[in-house]
């Protein structure tokens, strides 16, 4: 097991898991802090810099190792890139949008990943593919809350 300091408190561990339905070997990079608790890592995409720098703030202080793309075509490159524990994504922004993100997700050999939406319309993505959509604006805790549910959904299976 390779292990390397994230900061005072945290180390990562390589954890690489074999899929029997696709024949795909992952690695998950786990953050696991000094009392052992593993903390999810949540990829979150946004193209307004605030939002960004505003939930890799308090997330990372609620626990969760955050990973942050300005736009839809980066977030699906570090999506294909790592195994994350769920993805947030704005749903509308410019170039490719959250709706093509979320698709491209499910149709990915990960595509089993928790999305979330978070949009100022959600009435309108009662067809999308997200497992939850958040209307903006949302608190903190509620985005918290929505996360710890993802999370406990998930924490048994493997990726598609």
């Amino acid at each position: 097991m390779e292990s390397a300091l994230l900061s005072p408190g945290h180390s990562t561990y390589i954890n690489p898991s074999f899929n029997l339905e696709c024949g795909c070997v992952f690695e998950t990079r786990m953050a696991v802090t000094e009392g052992g608790k593993v903390m999810s890592a949540v990829l979150v995409i946004d193209d307004e810099k605030q939002v960004l720098d505003l939930l890799k703030t308090a997330l990372t202080l609620h626990g969760y190792r955050v990973e942050v793309a300005a736009d839809g075509r980066e977030g699906i490159t570090k999506f294909d890139r790592r195994a994350y524990d769920i993805v947030i994504t704005d749903v509308r922004m410019p170039g490719l949008d959250g709706i093509s993100v979320v698709h491209h997700i499910r149709d990915s050999a990960k595509g089993a990943t928790p999305v979330m939406g978070i949009s100022g319309t959600p009435w309108h993505l009662e067809n999308a593919q997200f497992d939850v959509v958040l209307e903006k604006p949302f608190s903190i805790k509620a985005l918290v809350e929505h996360l710890a549910i993802l999370g406990d959904r998930t924490e048994d299976s493997c990726p598609k």
